[in-house]
């Protein structure tokens, strides 16, 4: 049980790495195509900010 916790301690101290970067790396991409099916100006400051929020 102590090796359970202990295991899953360490997959959530370093899963969220991955992640950060993918979000930081392609949020303003990402973000640009879904929530506003274009690129623009409004677009660009809306990924910007889905970048910065995964941090």
């Amino acid at each position: 049980m102590i090796a359970d916790l202990s295991r899953g301690a360490r997959y959530l101290s370093v899963a969220p790495i991955p992640v950060t970067m993918a979000m930081s790396l392609l949020g303003p991409e990402f973000a640009a195509l879904v929530f506003t099916g274009r690129v623009d100006a409004d677009a660009a400051r809306l990924s910007t900010s889905v970048a910065c929020s995964a941090f």
